[in-house]
């Protein structure tokens, strides 16, 4: 029968359900997947570069820095986060083994919009070449939004030890 009331929804004095209140924006952070590792001489190691909490994120261009006497860089991989809605990013590496460096572009196209959310960012594939303990470092770490703006983040590096 029509007009009879549906517990908890026309009852009297029933409020609707509230919508849950907006929980703030995490704080951006840039992380290594691995903090530390310890592994053996010729041993594969691949890091991620993660980033947590992005909002409007545009460009991610930065240098990298380890000992070349412990690791080489075999690779270095676009992660997921700056093609999370479709659109390719412009991506380019450049790895100097000698010096223990690389630099990497990662930008989205002119025109995109900044991603928001948590995911990869790069994908380093290590080969270990000797003993001794690094640091892999990211120093020159140009985040940018949309409008083109610095986003500050610092990440810490990975600490990678060879037996």
């Amino acid at each position: 029968p029509a007009g009879l009331p549906i517990p908890g929804l026309n009852a009297p004095g029933a409020r609707p359900p509230e919508a849950a209140a907006p929980k703030p924006p995490g704080v951006l952070a840039v992380r290594f997947d691995q903090p530390a590792t310890a592994l053996k001489t010729g041993a594969p190691l691949t890091l991620n570069l993660q980033i947590d909490n992005a909002a409007d994120l545009f460009g991610a261009p930065m240098r990298l820095k380890w000992d070349p006497k412990v690791l080489r860089l075999n690779d270095v991989s676009r992660g997921a986060l700056l093609a999370s809605d479709g659109q390719q990013p412009i991506f380019t590496r450049n790895i100097r083994n000698d010096e223990g460096e690389a630099v990497v572009v990662l930008n989205r196209a002119a025109g995109a919009p900044g991603v928001n959310g948590s995911g990869t960012l790069l994908t380093l594939t290590f080969q270990a070449v000797g003993k001794g303990s690094t640091a892999v470092s990211v120093l020159d770490l140009s985040l940018r939004n949309a409008q083109m703006q610095p986003v500050s983040a610092q990440p810490a590096p990975a600490m990678v030890n060879v037996e």
